[in-house]
């Protein structure tokens, strides 16, 4: 187990305990670290700086042993996939300076769901990285090729080479997000844009189901709110910061499913969903992410003084 620190504070936290931590050794597994499980209210020790807010998990893993379960990891939420790429669309069409020209990169892009909605529009220029072993051999084969099977990092890229990079859902997952943010300003193209979605610690799920809440579990290590999200772009130079409530569209019965209550409470409503038909319906909810649009700084390169000749 490693130390976090906050990653906008750094030695100048103050930090309370928010919740102690709900986990045993042998919940840390693969299964656990598969995306859209059922909630299990397992988290580390989550904590608070009161100095600006930040809220993450410390003590964790090792970034070594993390790398290794996300590797390992199931991609199963195939049947939740195209409500997520319409979500997505949507907020890229509204928020961004998106058109069929951009080069897009998807960092933690699951088996390439998002990026081939893109590709069925007419945009050609679009690559992804993933972790999981899994989710990329299930990728379509027309974009399979375009994804790389690593962590982000240096060198995978030249830098400058992307107009718009998305990342949805995996900020919260990093160890180190000012270096992820380092990576992904240098990956963008001057004047470019990047788009990433996050949960909202102050947000509806938080509010109503506090510990219980689905966000607080063993895979995020930071949770952010508008504001401390805001801070981490801006320390790592992006500009033109914008953030936004997102609202989720998922039907009655895949609302109830992914919440924390408990079994006996579920098991009846499900019942009543299914036989009513109710649970088809679909139900447009702001529970708890926030979206942000942020842009490279333009650093035009400064030309030397020329000396007039005598």
């Amino acid at each position: 187990m490693i130390e976090i620190k906050c990653i906008l504070c750094g030695d100048k936290q103050r930090t309370s305990i928010l919740f102690k931590k709900s986990f045993s050794r042998r919940d840390i597994n693969k299964t656990v670290f598969s995306a859209r499980r059922n909630p299990d209210s397992v988290h580390y020790q989550i904590n608070k700086c009161e100095r600006c807010g930040m809220v993450f998990s410390s003590p964790v893993i090792s970034s070594g042993n993390i790398l290794k379960l996300y590797k390992n990891s199931k991609f199963n939420y195939q049947d939740k996939a195209h409500l997520l790429s319409k979500t997505y669309l949507t907020y890229l069409r509204k928020k961004t300076k998106y058109s069929q020209k951009s080069r897009i990169l998807d960092i933690g892009c699951g088996n390439g769901f998002f990026l081939k909605e893109i590709f069925a529009k007419g945009n050609k220029n679009i690559y992804g990285v993933e972790l999981s072993k899994d989710a990329v051999s299930k990728a379509s084969k027309n974009i399979k090729d375009r994804i790389k099977l690593t962590p982000l990092k240096k060198n995978i890229y030249r830098n400058d080479s992307f107009d718009l990079i998305t990342c949805f859902h995996t900020l919260d997952h990093v160890i180190d997000p000012n270096n992820f943010m380092k990576t992904v300003f240098n990956y963008l193209k001057p004047k470019g844009q990047v788009f990433f979605i996050v949960h909202d610690v102050k947000g509806l799920s938080v509010k109503v189901f506090g510990e219980k809440s689905p966000i607080f579990d063993i895979e995020h290590i930071f949770l952010f709110n508008e504001n401390t999200l805001k801070k981490l772009f801006l320390k790592n130079e992006f500009r033109n910061i914008k953030t936004f409530k997102i609202r989720n569209s998922y039907s009655f019965y895949d609302w109830l499913i992914s919440s924390p209550f408990p079994l006996k409470i579920k098991k009846p409503i499900s019942a009543f969903l299914k036989t009513t038909g109710i649970g088809k319906m679909m139900l447009h909810l702001k529970a708890g992410n926030i979206g942000i649009i942020a842009s490279k700084r333009y650093q035009p390169k400064r030309l030397g003084k020329k000396v007039a000749k005598r």
